[in-house]
């Protein structure tokens, strides 16, 4: 893959499915822990902890999945993090062909429009976004509506997959419901989009 400028220790194959599940939810501390002062980054790395899930879930069944190419595989350059991981396209399509999980298509249309509203942050300038002061309720309305369909299959579908980090959902758990109140009465608009 060409020259490198950083090294990683070598992990195992557990290790490093710890790693990415750890590293999703220091994403989504992360976009909670932003929301207040910094929205565009919250909503970034709301949807950065939803395709780490999606590769967790791949890797789970094999680490090869997660490559965008899994015909170059390499378990060597794999256990230190020397490759191209699968953007959420394609994760959802080798959830539904290789591993038989069919997301319902609700799901996959509020990541994907997650997918896009980071996209025109982090590639060019998003205009919903541009005013500071009306950002926070609409990021919050984005990320609740996400939290609803990655929380039920954190907890639900997947949940024997990811049986050791129930208690860290838990607790992201509770901290979003606790912008609940602000999304009622900002909005009132809650009903459908953000199910508890």
């Amino acid at each position: 893959m060409g020259r490198k400028f950083i090294s990683q220790k070598k992990q195992t194959k557990e290790e490093l499915f710890d790693s990415l599940v750890k590293n999703a939810i220091d994403f989504l501390d992360s976009s909670l822990d932003d929301l207040e002062k910094r929205p565009k980054n919250s909503i970034v790395d709301f949807y950065t902890s939803i395709e780490l899930f999606l590769k967790a879930r791949l890797m789970d069944e094999h680490w090869t999945l997660i490559l965008s190419k899994p015909e170059t595989a390499n378990i060597e350059s794999f256990r230190v993090g020397d490759f191209h991981s699968v953007f959420l396209e394609d994760a959802i399509k080798r959830l539904k062909s290789i591993v038989s999980e069919h997301l319902d298509q609700t799901t996959i249309d509020n990541f994907k429009a997650l997918g896009e509203h980071r996209n025109q942050i982090v590639h060019f300038a998003h205009s919903d976004y541009a005013d500071l002061s009306a950002t926070k309720a609409g990021v919050v309305v984005e990320q609740w509506a996400s939290w609803h369909h990655l929380h039920a299959l954190l907890t639900e579908k997947w949940k024997d997959v990811f049986q050791l980090y129930q208690e860290e959902f838990k607790r992201i758990h509770r901290r979003m419901m606790g912008q609940k109140d602000f999304i009622l009465a900002r909005y009132g608009v809650c009903q459908r989009r953000c199910r508890v």
